[in-house]
């Protein structure tokens, strides 16, 4: 059982990884494109 159950959560470990690197990675595409549209709208004032 115990074996079972680690290999489980290290299973659920990794689709944990995967999901927390992709949020992270979509936080980092959103923080970049405000950052684009501040630099665009301090151009164009």
């Amino acid at each position: 059982l115990k074996k079972a159950s680690l290999s489980t959560s290290a299973a659920d470990q990794l689709k944990i990884v995967k999901l927390a690197i992709s949020a992270y990675n979509d936080k980092l595409l959103m923080v970049m494109d405000d950052d684009n549209k501040f630099l665009s709208d301090y151009r164009i004032h």
